[in-house]
């Protein structure tokens, strides 16, 4: 196994599937039977499209408790991409539209989530990968059913350059949010990733 990043529920590993000799990604859960677990292996069994990582299988040990679970093997994410491209000025016509293609997909997994009362609420570069060129949502740890009513602010809600200014203040429980807290983090994503830059404060986004 060769490992591929580590979060704070788990890490991620290339591991080589027996049956077909495949490369795949397994995630491993540090906690098998904790909330996040539950809720990203619910999201990715309920969720099927082309921007939204596909589940490939579950993994489960020797008493049958799950474990993780097995997805394809991206090239990169979508910081790993950042960091590598020209800046703004010396981008060719080619990675431009490259961008733009990304941005697409992004922007198709977010709407289907939304459409399917589903929020990803963690919504970051790290968090899309590109698979045979096209970008796939991921990591669904966080992730949550819409209720009918707003969402109460829990805390457990996106990265703090990503999260929307709702978001800001985390010590009130009373906090009413939607699924404008992801188009959000989208847009701060799309910033970073046409600019290059993540120098931006919080208000200078606003």
């Amino acid at each position: 196994m060769k490992l591929l990043g580590e979060g704070t529920y788990g890490y991620v590993s290339s591991v080589r599937c027996n049956a077909n000799r495949k490369t795949l990604a397994y995630k491993h859960f540090e906690e098998p039977e904790c909330q996040s677990s539950f809720r990203e292996l619910y999201s990715l069994s309920s969720l099927a499209h082309p921007s939204i990582i596909p589940l490939v299988g579950i993994v489960t040990n020797a008493k049958g408790i799950i474990t993780g679970y097995l997805m394809p093997c991206a090239s990169q994410s979508l910081m790993d991409l950042i960091r590598i491209i020209p800046p703004p000025a010396s981008r060719s016509a080619r990675i431009t539209s490259m961008l733009d293609d990304i941005g697409y997909d992004a922007t198709q997994g977010i709407s289907y989530l939304h459409q399917n009362a589903f929020l990803h609420r963690d919504i970051k570069p790290d968090n899309i990968l590109l698979l045979n060129g096209h970008a796939c949502i991921s990591d669904f740890g966080l992730a949550t059913i819409i209720p009918e009513g707003p969402c109460l602010n829990t805390g457990e809600v996106h990265t703090a350059f990503y999260r929307a200014p709702e978001l800001w203040d985390l010590s009130s429980s009373q906090t009413r949010y939607g699924p404008e807290v992801d188009i959000y983090a989208l847009g701060v994503t799309l910033i970073y990733m046409y600019t290059g830059s993540s120098n931006m404060s919080q208000s200078g986004l606003l």
